[in-house]
């Protein structure tokens, strides 16, 4: 039988954009936004200041090593060049699917073995690495959202330092990514100091790709949630609660609750919304995404010069595996925008087969 239910007035989703209370208030993978500089005879030079508190890097000092090489992987390459590209394009494959498979604290766990002490991320557990990386996604997003790594350039730096670019490709459009590598002794593994978004001097018409691929849209929200949810006590008890309450609109019954309440609800055995914390797999069909407008007779609409809200539904199918009987569930997301606003949930159904 179809069981459909929404949750009651006192629980539909609220979170606190990702109020992640990381050990240290540090970015995940050390945001550094450099501006492009011409290439120059013997290497590829970057400028720009970095951020003192960036979570997937490490301080930087002044003054730039010579330039040994610079190179784009090919046939041909040096053993060091092949293991660095190796090590940039499995850390950011690692973070986008993790992203696609809503869990991304997995990409995270493998993104930490691929990263130097001395950067940020190394004193982060995958949970809080994933949160820190959700709340600094305008630097982060295009790590979560490309297609394929187009070429990786490198550029070494003396005998144990090094940095890379990764061209990363979503449909027409593309961003670049700086890593910044070390040699560490004495297993001599290549390791990520720091990771930044290069500033495209000029943008195109198809960076809107990204754009929309890494703001909140709502399949992002959604998954936010979701994956919040999942990890409900990471990297503290009802963290998730927390993230689950920020994105809930002022239309939301539940827009009051505290964390607590909300966490009652979802341990409570007559609602369904156990799913929420223990699914085991999803599935997420893009095409299941239905976005409109308000019409604009909206009686809603006081302002005639008012734009109407954007409405979108989305649903998720979440596997449950309590009992090894692998039950599906639908999850079926309601939200609005606001002009000039994020996306937030206004209603969750769920409905188990």
């Amino acid at each position: 039988a179809r069981k459909r239910k929404m949750m009651p007035s006192a629980a539909a989703l609220k979170v606190v954009a990702v109020v992640a209370v990381l050990v240290r208030p540090v970015a995940p993978l050390r945001h550094h936004v450099t501006p492009r500089t011409p290439k120059r005879s013997g290497g590829q030079q970057h400028g720009g200041a970095r951020s003192a508190a960036a979570p997937l890097s490490q301080p930087q000092t002044t003054g730039a090593p010579a330039v040994s090489t610079t190179t784009t992987t090919s046939p041909g390459t040096s053993s060091a060049e092949a293991a660095i590209a190796g090590v940039v394009k499995r850390a950011a494959e690692a973070l986008r699917d993790g992203w696609q498979r809503v869990d991304l604290p997995a990409g995270a766990a493998v993104f930490k073995t691929l990263a130097s002490k001395e950067n940020n991320a190394s004193e982060l557990s995958p949970a809080e690495l994933a949160a820190a990386i959700e709340r600094h996604r305008a630097v982060y997003g295009p790590l979560l959202a490309f297609d394929e790594v187009a070429d990786v350039t490198v550029t070494l730096k003396g005998a144990s330092d090094a940095v890379a670019e990764t061209r990363l490709r979503l449909k027409a459009a593309a961003r670049t990514v700086s890593w910044t590598l070390s040699r560490e002794t004495p297993s001599g593994k290549w390791l990520i100091d720091d990771v930044g978004l290069v500033v495209e001097e000029k943008k195109t018409d198809f960076d809107d790709s990204f754009d929309e691929a890494f703001t909140p849209s709502p399949t992002w929200v959604a998954t936010t949630v979701l994956n919040a949810l999942r990890n409900v006590d990471e990297p503290d008890p009802n963290h998730g609660c927390d993230v689950a309450l920020g994105y809930v609109s002022d239309d939301n019954p539940s827009s009051s609750l505290t964390r607590e309440i909300f966490r009652s609800y979802l341990d409570d055995a007559s609602y369904p919304y156990g799913i929420l914390t223990r699914w085991s797999d999803v599935k997420l069909d893009p095409n299941d995404l239905v976005v409109s407008d308000d019409d604009d007779d909206d009686e809603s609409i006081d302002d005639d010069d008012a734009k109407p809200k954007r409405r979108a539904s989305l649903d998720v199918t979440l596997i449950d595996d309590k009992d090894h009987d692998f039950q599906e569930w639908v999850i079926s997301f309601e939200l609005s925008k606001a002009p000039a606003a994020g996306w937030k949930i206004d209603r969750v159904w769920c409905e188990s087969f």
